[in-house]
């Protein structure tokens, strides 16, 4: 499935998209306190996934992901968090908890790019990567990094791009928008594309992925005295 703009992926996934340049205004006074912030937002939702298909077909996959794994899902919410806070200051569209594994939690950002984009992409990154096997970390890694990297890119670009739209110049692409992100992928935050959301096999493959993150930091021994994701 191709969606126009980001906007509209968005809606498709959690029911509602980002206001823009007008959420500044909405939290105008200073960056909030992400774990505050968190426990308030988990705490006021009265959902345990998005009202949309595609959201709550994400959620059933890490419910049976949980349960394939022997852990059991019982709590477990999946959270749309566009246009809050946490958006704004944290850039997560999504929150995924379990009280299992209190306080660690996964941040979710969707990110709308054409499936022939991404999958050119990951070959490029495979063949310039330097190790010896490179993983699903490593991908979710470049991907996020390549999503800052050009956001910010158009953020400091954005009245030359406006007058390339209108056909009054031409802007030139950086060849590699990772090298202008200001920092990389905590092992929390997971980027969903419209492949991991819109066929069967990308939603088995992205639970996978998070259920594996929360279970494997589960046995961390920092575990039980960490606080809520230091951002």
């Amino acid at each position: 499935m191709q969606f126009e703009t980001g906007f509209d992926f968005e809606r498709a996934v959690f029911g509602l998209c980002s206001s823009g340049d007008r959420l500044l205004g909405k939290f105008k006074g200073g960056r909030a306190d992400f774990s505050e912030a968190v426990k308030a937002f988990i705490a006021r939702s009265r959902i345990i996934h998005p009202s949309t298909k595609i959201g709550e077909a994400l959620y059933l996959q890490m419910v049976r992901e949980f349960d394939r794994l022997g852990v059991g899902h019982e709590g477990l919410v999946f959270l749309p968090s566009v246009d809050t806070e946490i958006d704004l200051f944290h850039g997560a569209d999504g929150v995924v908890f379990h009280p299992l594994f209190f306080p660690r939690l996964v941040l979710v950002d969707a990110f709308n790019i054409r499936p022939t984009v991404l999958l050119r992409l990951r070959e490029t990154w495979i063949d310039s990567f330097n190790g010896k096997i490179y993983s699903w970390k490593h991908f979710l890694s470049d991907l996020f990094l390549f999503k800052k990297g050009k956001s910010k890119w158009r953020r400091d670009n954005k009245e030359a791009l406006e007058q390339e739209a209108l056909g009054k110049g031409f802007v030139i692409r950086p060849k590699d928008f990772r090298q202008l992100a200001e920092y990389g992928r905590r092992k929390n935050e997971f980027i969903l594309t419209p492949i991991d959301a819109c066929t069967y096999e990308g939603r088995r493959l992205f639970a996978k992925l998070v259920v594996g993150y929360l279970c494997e930091i589960a046995n961390e021994p920092d575990h039980e005295n960490t606080a809520l994701l230091s951002h």
